[in-house]
């Protein structure tokens, strides 16, 4: 069951990455461009956050981003 697998064997070792200095438009193109659901938000090389479709979709509705929810305090 799938239930039972480990993060490990589930996730992809590949990820699409974009600053963090970079536009809302510029990762809506890099999404669409490498077909994906979310990047990685990089400073320099260290990951710092993600960006989904989702996060985008309430960022057009609302004007906000995403809440803190689950994020380290």
């Amino acid at each position: 069951m799938v239930e039972d697998r480990t993060v490990k064997e589930a996730m992809t070792t590949t990820y699409v990455g974009v600053s963090e200095s970079d536009t809302v438009g510029d990762v809506v193109d890099v999404m669409f461009d490498d077909d994906v659901a979310g990047v990685v938000v990089l400073r320099g090389r260290n990951p710092v956050g993600t960006v989904t479709e989702r996060d985008l979709l309430r960022a057009a509705t609302t004007g906000r981003s995403r809440s803190r929810r689950g994020s380290p305090r």
